[in-house]
């Protein structure tokens, strides 16, 4: 069993624990800058004060962890992610990896230069709908993939955050369409903004839409900041093919309806804790066989390269390559 630490102990944190344990990693120790969180989360997971620290450099000394999995506010998550690196640790950090691109790439060069996994967690890509889709679309259920819509709309606060709408949400479904499509766009064209009655600190809208290999077009409607009926955090997604159409409600059903036929409803279970839990494992299968988890660091940089081209292009007005910003990266 990988001896691992959990950094970041509120309420996702704790959670990390529990999918740790349950995906097979011998969870050694928590830390946590706050004592007070570090206190009760030790009470709560069964953690005694000798394996509670408030520094990843000090559990190392005490504990000789092989990973560490992260949990924390998104502008800690590079200096945790880059400490746990230098401290020889094989690293599965909650996204985004960083919010710029060119730490983002700094930390994934860390990585391969220590010979060490570094993974994020983008579980939404393990769900059953998300798999299933993948596999109905690669097989060709509805011909050739012409469009893509996916529409996510919730009110959510986010004081704080840079680039909520994008680093906090749709990154999830950025990943999910690059896994689905089994590629990753050539350029996007968006528009960014914040309607103003959400005291947000950054942007909480987002209309963009990505050109992908073979002609195939997907737009993204997301907000923050929807005072109506609400989607699931899956998002609605619709696909339209030459030979039909699929529509996932986000939740529990796909609904394949080739042209001329009869629709079928395909179940999905809804996501839930179990899809981070078979991420996690494929972090620890990482460590074990040397062979880069899915979502590790290195392929995470093409979502990522996503949310920065949406904002490159909505704050310069024009179309924005993929390809540019992963090489000034």
């Amino acid at each position: 069993m990988t001896r691992t630490l959990a950094v970041g102990m509120g309420k996702r944190g704790k959670k990390w624990v529990r999918w740790a344990r349950a995906a097979g990693a011998q969870v050694v120790g928590i830390v946590d800058a706050s004592p007070d969180a570090l206190a009760a989360a030790g009470e709560e997971l069964g953690f005694d004060s000798a394996r509670r620290f408030v520094t990843v450099d000090e559990a190392v000394a005490q504990l000789s962890p092989e990973a560490a999995v992260i949990c924390a506010p998104h502008h800690a998550h590079p200096v945790l992610v880059r400490t746990s690196l230098e401290q020889g640790l094989h690293v599965l950090v909650e996204k985004p990896l960083a919010q710029d691109m060119a730490t983002a790439r700094e930390l994934v060069r860390l990585a391969q230069d220590k010979g060490l996994q570094l993974a994020v967690a983008q579980q939404y890509r393990y769900s059953e709908a998300v798999q299933r889709l993948r596999e109905l679309v690669q097989d060709g259920a509805i011909g050739r993939l012409t469009s893509v819509l996916v529409q996510f709309f919730r009110w959510r606060p986010t004081e704080g955050m840079k680039l909520p709408i994008l680093l906090n949400q749709a990154i999830h479904h950025f990943d999910g369409m690059r896994y689905i499509l089994d590629g990753d766009p050539l350029s996007c064209v968006a528009d960014l903004w914040d309607p103003g009655w959400n005291g947000c600190d950054g942007p909480t809208a987002v209309e963009a839409t990505f050109r992908f290999p073979g002609g195939v077009r997907v737009h993204y409607s997301g907000s923050y900041v929807a005072k109506g009926p609400v989607t699931p955090f899956d998002a609605w997604w619709r696909f339209e093919g030459s030979g039909g159409q699929l529509v996932y409600d986000g939740e529990r059903t796909i609904l394949c309806a080739p042209a001329g036929g009869a629709p079928s409803a395909i179940a999905v279970a809804p996501r839930k804790s179990d899809a981070t839990v078979e991420l996690c494992r494929d972090f620890l299968r990482s460590i074990e066989t040397g062979v880069p988890a899915p979502t590790s660091g290195q392929a995470n940089l093409s979502t990522l390269a996503m949310v920065f081209a949406v904002a490159r292009s909505s704050d310069e007005g024009r179309r924005v390559r993929l390809a540019e910003v992963l090489e000034e990266a």
